[in-house]
């Protein structure tokens, strides 16, 4: 072992409101029971509004009698709101109406331009023993005034009956489906996708397909709205072919993309089994051509992305295990829960959000996990790459410290692009203590253009104490940051670390140890060390720290990042080495790893990548000095802030 000095710089103290704190942003509706807050932004000068629909009602319950949409509306970017406003008027009592979205079609009724929404409405008044609100008809209302009152008549969104709705519990009398999706448009024609259901209430056979309306945005006469169903054929999107029973697996809330640079569609749906699916078409009608087998979707691999401007993003393949020989699937993991991509529009004072017709970026909201966990979410940015989406690896962009349960981190949200290029997301908070709370999060600039970066990013994080190799420098005694406040320095602190292979490493072997560190938590201190699994063979990595005083941390990177560290190169091929870092987050109080630019998320063994660390968690002292392992520590770095999942992609790409 090696003694190896660093040193810590002195941190802020100040409070500051952390925008990713769900509990720290401003409501902007409560009710018994909301959801699905989707608003359309009227960046006019004249106007600057935001138009939103909300399902929502006073009693706590979701699909019960009463809940309907209502729309509200704000002139000054969301600190107040007009109504809440119903868009069905007169129905009869409780007939449940719900998950609307909505649409700006601005070359109509000039200058405000109108509004669209479409919604479920169970208008045969179909009652079961679960939630009614899934049951009945499309319909869709106008406003002429911004959302603040809404067409007297109502119009039919018509599609056609396919296999599952023959097939399902009512053999076709009446119809199961919803829309949890935004609308998109190309060329002046919109899509939304919709799920359709075999089995009441929310259980397969379930299908994707995708409503479209060439004229609907310069159509004056809403009766003369014409919708067709993609794709036109009996069977829509199904489940990934990998979970083998496609007709028995969950495959629902789709979400479209009518791709830019190439001519066709992108679809993304939640499924039970952990990860996202996704299916494309090179047709740019819809009508045909999807795969013949839907697939995950994936990240992008940033160990073969370019750092010039020219570059071709390649999908983050499997990862196999060098000593088990197991094969790991890549995908983007996300639990049955809501997640939503949305494209960026171009901006003049924003060029990373890139240009709509040749090089267009999105962003996608999700869980990143494959448990029920709704708490924290997560934000990835995406390119188009050969008619498909690619996702850079993951922030977080929402948690709730105090409560894990439930929605907490918040659902169903919308990004909401405004007139200066700043982002915003609606989400609702529930299945928590009445009442249910729409929050509108602001997404941090600088967050975003990490993630829209990642792929050219080969930059050393700054203010590192760098770990001397050599054992020839001391420090004073210092401390890790206290994990319970959140200042502007980003309160927390990150380990990197340069290894060789860990093939050949020993049980227990300690990588990084502080000095004095002590294995029953006695002492205030961090370890790193290697263990193995039940076979003795398979190598992982566990990281523990302590405060000393009654509070510890362990936990051990999940098994496909393990076999990465195993792995005699990194996933390039190109380096013998590897780069290990995690982050100590104090905004969420949460554990992030990362294994060679790839943030561990559990891969499909363990739920989750990230893990939490004990609320009352208290400093963390870094002792005189650190031990180190001669053997397999190339190089390394100690950071007395937290760091961003897009700066240790970047120190991944500068170490390799």
């Amino acid at each position: 072992m090696k003694i190896l000095s660093f040193a810590l710089l002195g941190m802020a103290t100040s409070d500051f409101v952390d925008t990713r704190d769900y509990m720290q942003s401003p409501i902007m509706f409560q009710d018994g029971y909301t959801d699905q807050p989707y608003c359309v932004y009227n960046s006019q000068p004249e106007f600057n509004e935001w138009s939103c629909v909300i399902t929502g009602q006073l009693a706590v319950g979701e699909g019960v009698a009463g809940e309907h949409v209502m729309s509200v509306v704000s002139r000054d970017d969301g600190l107040t709101w007009e109504g809440p406003f119903d868009v069905e008027v007169g129905i009869p009592e409780g007939l449940p109406n719900a998950y609307g979205n909505i649409v700006h079609a601005p070359k109509l009724n000039l200058p405000l331009g109108r509004i669209y929404t479409v919604y479920n409405l169970n208008e045969d008044n179909v009652t079961m023993s679960g939630r009614n609100d899934e049951l009945g008809f499309f319909y869709m209302k106008y406003s002429d005034d911004g959302a603040r009152s809404w067409s007297a008549d109502r119009y039919l969104v018509p599609y056609p009956d396919t296999w599952v709705d023959r097939q399902n519990d009512f053999n076709g009398t009446y119809r199961i489906m919803w829309t949890v999706d935004h609308i998109k448009v190309r060329d002046g024609t919109v899509y939304f996708a919709f799920t359709k259901i075999g089995t009441y209430v929310q259980n397969p056979p379930q299908e994707i397909y995708i409503m479209s309306s060439p004229n609907l945005l310069h159509e004056p006469d809403p009766r003369f709205v014409v919708w067709k169903m993609l794709p036109e054929s009996d069977h829509g999107i199904v489940a990934p072919a990998i979970f083998n029973n496609v007709n028995g697996t969950v495959n629902e809330e789709g979400h479209v993309f009518p791709l830019a640079t190439s001519p066709g569609f992108y679809t993304m749906a939640r499924t039970e089994n952990g990860y996202l699916a996704a299916s494309s078409t090179a047709d740019p009608t819809g009508v045909g051509g999807w795969q013949s087998e839907t697939t995950l979707a994936q990240y992008w691999d940033v160990s073969k992305s370019s750092s010039t401007a020219e570059f071709e993003f390649v999908p983050l393949g499997n990862t196999v295990d060098p000593i088990s020989g197991m094969e790991f699937t890549a995908g983007v993991k996300s639990p049955r829960g809501p997640f939503t991509p949305k494209m960026l529009q171009p901006h003049v004072d924003h060029p990373e959000y890139g240009d709509a017709a040749a090089n267009p970026r999105y962003l996608l909201i999700f869980y990143n996990n494959r448990a029920a966990d709704r708490n924290p979410y997560f934000l990835s940015a995406g390119v188009e790459a050969n008619g498909k989406i690619l996702w850079s690896q993951p922030e977080v962009l929402i948690y709730d410290r105090e409560e894990h349960g439930g929605t907490s981190a918040g659902g169903y949200p919308d990004i909401i692009q405004l007139a200066d290029g700043g982002l915003r997301v609606t989400s609702a908070q529930k299945g928590l203590d009445s009442p249910c709370t729409v929050r509108i999060i602001t997404i941090d600039d600088t967050l975003v253009g990490g993630l829209l970066a990642q792929h050219t990013n080969g930059d050393f994080p700054e203010n590192g104490s760098e770990l001397k190799l050599d054992g020839s420098d001391t420090t004073p005694e210092k401390g890790f940051a206290q994990l319970k406040a959140v200042t502007e320095s980003k309160q927390g602190w990150a380990v990197m670390m340069k290894l060789k292979s860990l093939e050949g490493a020993s049980e227990g072997e300690a990588l990084f140890e502080t000095a004095n560190y002590n294995p029953d938590d006695s002492v205030s201190g961090v370890q790193v060390s290697v263990t193995k699994g039940d076979d003795g063979n398979a190598v992982t990595l566990t990281v523990a720290f302590s405060d000393g005083n009654g509070h510890s941390f362990r936990q051990s990177i999940d098994p496909v990042c393990a076999a990465m560290l195993s792995s005699s190169s990194d996933s390039s091929g190109d380096v013998d080495h590897h780069v290990f870092a995690f982050n100590v987050d104090a905004g969420p109080i949460m554990v992030t790893t990362m294994v060679d630019g790839v943030l561990c998320d559990g891969g499909g063994v363990d739920s989750s990548g990230y893990k939490w660390v004990d609320e009352n968690m208290g400093g963390v002292a870094a002792g005189i000095g650190i031990e180190t392992s001669e053997d397999y520590l190339l190089g390394g770095c100690v950071f007395e802030r937290s760091i961003t999942t897009s700066e240790m992609v970047g120190a991944y790409k500068s170490m390799q």
